[in-house]
């Protein structure tokens, strides 16, 4: 098996501004990206509004989602690159599981 096709699970901590106007919107969105990195999602938990603990792009609270996606090991640098020009996302993170 080549390194190309192996895929691994993969958590994704996404925050969004809490002043989000259309959370399904930008949450599909997100999961096309993912779709488009040849990914599936296996599970999203919304984990709700939470404080953040320093102000980012002066918002003081976002709205957290984990996500568990299996994706093949070479596509997770287009993912990070896709994540980085999203603009509704506050912050992000994607940790091998």
């Amino acid at each position: 098996m080549g390194l190309g096709v192996m895929k691994r699970t993969y958590e994704l901590t996404v925050v969004f501004p809490q002043a989000s106007v259309d959370l399904t919107k930008i949450t599909k969105s997100l999961e096309n990206l993912i779709g488009k990195a040849e990914g599936k999602v296996v599970s999203r938990e919304d984990w709700g509004e939470r404080e953040l603990a320093y102000p980012i792009k002066k918002q003081k609270k976002g709205v957290y989602f984990l996500y568990l996606v299996e994706l093949s090991v070479d596509k997770v640098a287009q993912l990070d690159k896709e994540l980085r020009l999203m603009s509704e996302l506050l912050r992000y993170l994607i940790v091998c599981v």
